[in-house]
């Protein structure tokens, strides 16, 4: 099966985009363009849709950012009764056995 490609030359990003459009147009299939520097537009020439990525990484920044902020939620107290004289083995106890209830 025999391939064939098309190459061109360009001095002006112009020249460029406005052949990938009449190649398009004209039904030909454009895989490739190459150009040394960023060419405004080349992407909407080619027929390239718009990269899901941005929303991608937005969601997972925001997925890493509630996995953080929820480890940084100060530790809750084992017994609900914080003011025992002795703590969890006092409170349990009668108050008259509590070594600092005098």
């Amino acid at each position: 099966m025999a391939e064939r490609f098309l190459v061109g030359s360009f001095s002006e990003p112009g020249g460029m985009l406005a052949s990938v459009a009449t190649l398009r147009a004209a039904g030909v299939a454009v895989h490739d363009v190459f150009a040394p520097y960023p060419v405004h537009g080349l992407d909407a020439a080619m027929g390239i849709r718009r990269s899901r990525l941005p929303f991608v990484t937005l969601l997972a920044g925001l997925g890493g950012l509630c996995f953080a902020l929820a480890f940084q939620s100060p530790p809750r107290p084992a017994s609900s009764v914080t003011n025992s004289c002795c703590g969890p083995a006092c409170s349990r106890a009668s108050a008259s056995s509590c070594p600092r209830s005098a």
